[in-house]
């Protein structure tokens, strides 16, 4: 029911396209990791740039005294 192209048999076991073997979960997670790692080490060190789309200022909870999001807006 959560994602598309997976099945719960009778016995309870998954299957279907939207599995991914044990190797690839890996990599993926070798992958977010190592991303989250670097936002992290640029947050640290002073590296956030202002420089959000329309879509990132939708969901942002400081939107209401950005300036950044105020430019959106008036577009």
């Amino acid at each position: 029911d959560y994602l598309p192209g997976l099945k719960v048999g009778k016995d309870g076991t998954l299957t279907g396209a939207a599995l991914c073997t044990a190797a690839h979960l890996e990599e993926l997670d070798d992958t977010v990791r190592s991303l989250i790692r670097q936002v992290g080490e640029a947050l640290y060190s002073g590296r956030a740039a202002r420089t959000p789309g329309e879509d990132a200022c939708r969901f942002c909870t400081m939107r209401s005294g950005c300036p950044v999001a105020e430019r959106i807006r008036k577009l």
